[in-house]
């Protein structure tokens, strides 16, 4: 620039500033002549004096005073920026704190909030005197009660007053209102002094409200203080100088497009790429390095294994297709067989001819295991819909585990609240294996049989004669090397509960050490596991191998799904037949009465509606459906390969339900029966036969169990607590609160 130039600029700013004294002299005295006219003025001492403060609000109500709309859009865009940074910063908290417990963020999500913003509040607002969204706008915060051309810093005090409302303040008030909505949705009405401070928390909510609208719309109009907060406190966002730099801004927008291009790069690119190969072939490679990294030692402990190959062609090296192998040797049915008809000649079974290996490989869901895509689809074919058993695996925990979370999630896609599963769902019901025993005699492979069960078991963390409390709380000691207790069970169906929004009751058969037991546990969705039931008496030949729960047991559980307060019992197969055992429950004022089974007898459905009807609840009952051939091979096999046969006795209708000369493949050993009933005893969905993926759902009304108790309360107005008593070992009968 020239002298020249540059001498016309600073006579052209001379000029603007003197413009601009002569502007506010005239802006005085009309504003002086204003207050004169006003009818005001013309009032009695001392109201006169309210002319000149009410004027000038008007006028401040009125008059923009040189500011502009965009300068109005960048300070809202800062208060979008900061709010758009503590989500992400919540978010990456989130993540690092998910490996200290899988509930921490949930049950500490208001106190996570509250030090974000402590720690953002003095890092910016406290040291720099703007919020990050402030200055990325070009923008901080001025004491306007001095002259704004000074930009003055806000005072400490200032900063203080506006840190506790904006960051104690809220997280308070927010604690207020949880504490009110908690004391509201309780089992019983709240106190009349409960119910005036909701009344005043709601006076109070709506003041602000109003109060914060008619100061945003005074914003609207000439640009000052942007929040309720700022007025009060006289904090003014401001530019830090006239000459207002764009380069943030400009960086900004490089940045947006520079996001916008990569992500259109991205979407180009990634279709080509093929992901999913990729992700199959790091996950084969990650499981072959773990099987080669592990010992012996963890290689035989049952608890810690993640995948159990037990098909009869699991020898196979990868590159041959069983199927394909099972073809070229027909006639011989073990490893052993196999290998001696290889070793012998035969030719075409060879490992890595050409007539075995894989040709256009496809991966199985959910076992991983690579077969021939015509193979594989042959055989789907053949089955007609049936399904078909894996070659080199077989149905495990982990298996039953996936299929668990896929019911969960089309449970979830229909709005199920709370989803039911059988009795001993995982781990399996050992239905027709007499575990080689009779009175006074034990055969062989009885015990093979009961090591195949207890492998299955699930390993919760808890002890033989049940934790309680600290097992529910985590508060017992965990595997240095895991960080957890158990094989993971536990910690799969809380993600799975979290994951989907379902409450779950899952039936299992839990292992402690070598003993096993019956139980059924409740899965919260934000808490995790909330209950364990154990079986407290095996039925049959259910005591061979299952040990008796503790009474403990039998607590109640009051948990709130949707908003609604649901106290949930649980009793598990014939421990319905038990009247006092019912009875115990009935005084815990429970609403909905869960009963996993695997009793598929036509008797089932009258117990179920006489307990609905005596205990004014509703009641959901579980049972699988299950064919022969779906049972395990532990079970079906025997000495010399052969095959358990169930007699045409009365044993076999009672046990199952389905009386037969010979157990065929195709036969149901267990027909279902899976039922709801509502609180006066009548069946309203259900009972389902002979279905194995079938969901009962229906909408009830847990007020249907007060409506029902008013001529009937079995623990209640009809009980004659004067006259009978009933007392639990390790129970307290008292309603949960």
């Amino acid at each position: 620039m020239s002298s020249n130039s540059f001498a016309a600029a600073q006579q052209r700013v001379l000029e603007r500033q003197a413009q601009r004294q002569r502007d506010a002299q005239l802006h005085h005295a009309a504003f002086t002549e204003q207050v004169r006219d006003s009818p005001l003025s013309r009032l009695p001492p001392p109201l006169n004096r309210t002319a000149s403060p009410l004027t000038s609000l008007w006028n401040t109500l009125t008059h923009s005073q040189g500011t502009r709309p965009a300068f109005r859009v960048g300070q809202v865009d800062a208060e979008l920026l900061d709010e758009e940074l503590l989500t992400l910063l919540r978010g990456q908290a989130g993540e690092g704190l998910k490996f200290f417990g899988p509930h921490l963020q949930d049950d500490w999500s208001s106190e996570i909030l509250l030090a974000l913003r402590a720690i953002l509040f003095k890092l910016s607002v406290w040291d720099q005197n703007a919020s990050y969204g402030a200055s990325m706008q070009n923008l901080r915060f001025a004491d306007a009660r001095h002259d704004l051309a000074l930009q003055a810093e806000p005072t400490r005090w200032q900063k203080a007053v506006y840190g506790l409302v904006t960051v104690l303040g809220r997280y308070g008030w927010e604690r207020w209102e949880g504490w009110l909505v908690d004391q509201d949705s309780g089992y019983t009405a709240p106190s009349e002094t409960v119910q005036l401070l909701g009344r005043v928390t709601n006076w109070l909510t709506t003041t602000h409200s109003i109060a914060a609208f008619a100061s945003f719309l005074v914003f609207l109009v000439n640009g000052r203080y942007r929040t309720l907060v700022d007025r009060l406190l006289r904090l003014r966002l401001v530019s830090p100088s006239n000459q207002i730099s764009r380069e943030v801004s400009f960086e900004y927008l490089n940045r947006q497009l520079v996001w916008h291009a990569f992500t259109e790069f991205l979407l180009f690119v990634l279709p080509l790429v093929g992901i999913s190969r990729w992700r199959r072939w790091l996950s084969r490679a990650y499981k072959k390095t773990k099987s080669l990294m592990q010992s012996p030692d963890a290689e035989a402990d049952e608890t810690t294994a993640t995948t159990i190959k037990r098909g009869p062609l699991a020898f196979l090296p990868e590159r041959t297709c069983a199927i394909c192998y099972q073809e070229q040797n027909p006639t011989s049915s073990s490893e052993a067989e196999i290998m001696g008809a290889n070793s012998g000649g035969g030719g075409g079974g060879i490992l890595g001819s050409a007539t075995t290996d894989i040709v256009n490989p496809y991966e199985t869901v959910p076992c991983s295991c690579i077969y021939c895509f015509v193979c594989l689809a042959t055989k789907i074919e053949a089955e007609e819909g049936n399904g078909w058993l894996c070659l080199r695996t077989q149905a495990t925990r982990e298996a039953t585990l996936q299929q668990l979370k896929e019911i969960t999630v089309d449970a979830a896609k229909q709005n199920v609240a709370i989803l039911l599963f059988p009795e001993a769902y995982l781990g399996g019901y050992p239905r027709q294996c007499s575990f080689g025993a009779v009175i006074g005699k034990r055969l062989p492979q009885g015990y093979d049989q009961f090591h195949a069960y207890l492998k299955e078991a699930v390993d919760l963390g808890d002890t033989a004669i049940g934790a309680g409390e600290d097992w529910l709380n985590r508060e017992l000691p965990v595997n240095e090397q895991t960080g957890r207790r158990g094989d993971g069970t536990r910690e799969f169906l809380e993600d799975v509960a979290k994951a989907t929004g379902v409450f779950l009751v899952v039936g299992l058969v839990e292992r402690v050490g070598a003993s096993m037991y019956c139980a059924a546990v409740l899965v919260d969705p934000a808490k995790g596991i909330v209950g364990k039931r154990r079986k407290l008496q095996p039925t049959g030949m259910e005591r061979l191998v299952w040990s008796q729960g503790q009474p403990s047991s039998l607590k109640a559980v009051a948990v709130t799904i949707k908003g609604v307060r649901v106290v949930i019992g649980t009793a598990i197969c014939w421990e319905n037949f038990m009247p006092l055992l019912r009875y115990s429950l009935y005084a815990q004022g429970v609403n909905l009465f869960l009963a996993p089974t695997a009793d598929a007898r036509p008797t089932w459905e009258p117990l179920l509606q006489t307990i609905a009807g005596e205990g004014r609840c509703w009641v959901l009952s579980c049972n699988q459906a299950v064919k022969a051939k779906d049972l395990p091979e532990w079970i079906t096999s025997v000495d010399g390969g052969g095959h358990q046969k169930t007699g045409a006795g009365a044993g076999a209708g009672l046990a199952n339900g389905t009386a037969a000369s010979e157990t065929k493949a195709e036969e149901w050993v267990s027909r279902g029966g899976s039922c709801i009933v509502n609180p006066m005893g009548h069946t309203i969905a259900g009972p389902v036969w002979e279905q194995d993926r079938k969901l009962i759902i229906s909408e009830i009304d847990f007020d249907e169990c007060d409506r029902a108790k008013f001529d009937f309360d079995a623990a209640g107005h009809y009980a004659r607590l004067d006259s009978f008593e009933l007392n639990v070992d390790g129970l307290d009968l008292i309603p949960p609160p």
